[in-house]
């Protein structure tokens, strides 16, 4: 009798598991969670020009306005254009020290005004 009983609890189970739960919409719906915010529009473009202002200007055309300025360093209209260079690639871009940046650290905020700057030239 035990073997029986257990044998129906295995196969209950068993059935239990394998059953598709159909979501009933008739309801009221349930919000669903927000995926995670874009760390771009953390930035603030106004921020990330005067980031831009301070610390990238000798070197880079900073804007489509800007007339001086290295020609050894690629302009930021022409990094924004670049579809190379995604946001995950400017952030790492300036995370790493480069070229003559070897004293400028720039905090998280910072770099996300960036970028959000840079998106702006696009």
């Amino acid at each position: 009798m035990v073997k029986r009983l257990m044998g129906i609890l295995s196969l209950a189970i068993g059935l239990i598991g394998c059953s598709e739960v159909v979501p009933d919409n008739s309801g009221p719906s349930v919000p669903q969670s927000s995926p995670p915010p874009n760390p771009v529009l953390l930035g603030t473009p106004s921020e990330g020009q005067r980031v831009a202002d301070k610390w990238c200007i000798n070197c880079h055309l900073t804007s489509s306005e800007r007339v001086d300025g290295s020609d050894a360093a690629p302009t930021w209209v022409s990094i924004a254009a670049d579809p190379d260079k995604t946001d995950t690639y400017i952030r790492s871009f300036l995370t790493n020290t480069h070229g003559e940046m070897q004293g400028i650290s720039l905090s998280r905020q910072q770099i996300n005004d960036v970028i959000a700057y840079i998106r702006t030239l696009e």
